[in-house]
């Protein structure tokens, strides 16, 4: 068991940058569950998860990440993934989430990103 350490910042424009540090596997998916959610009842629809220190992260933990990204955007928001190492890519790709989620590789992008979203972009009418 490796933990996870979350930290989360408000940005301009009402961004909410998300920091994990650590590994998300079985252990740690109830505390980034808990900060998600804590989060979305705070209506802070619009965030970024910078996964740049996590070493690690198992499909359920990116399952967690993809039913977030459902919930803010039925609130006309977006969760954008920042910047994410080599093996969590894989495993982004592996589960074929890489075409569900905007990507970038640094902050300036993913807060464009954030700013140009339209739910009519993702949503049926």
């Amino acid at each position: 068991m490796t933990g996870l350490e979350i930290i989360t910042r408000e940005e301009a424009a009402g961004v909410t940058i998300v920091v994990l540090k650590g590994a998300i596997d079985a252990y740690s998916y109830s505390k980034l569950e808990e900060t998600l959610n804590n989060l979305i009842a705070q209506e802070a629809y619009k965030l970024i998860v910078d996964l740049s220190r996590v070493d690690y992260t198992a499909s359920h933990g990116l399952g967690l990440l993809a039913g977030m990204l459902g919930v803010v955007r039925k609130n006309s928001g977006n969760l954008v993934l920042l910047n994410p190492k080599p093996a969590v890519r894989e495993t982004l790709e592996l589960l074929g989430l890489d075409h569900l989620f905007t990507i970038t590789k640094d902050k300036d992008s993913a807060v464009k990103a954030l700013t140009k979203y339209s739910s009519k972009d993702y949503l049926p009418d």
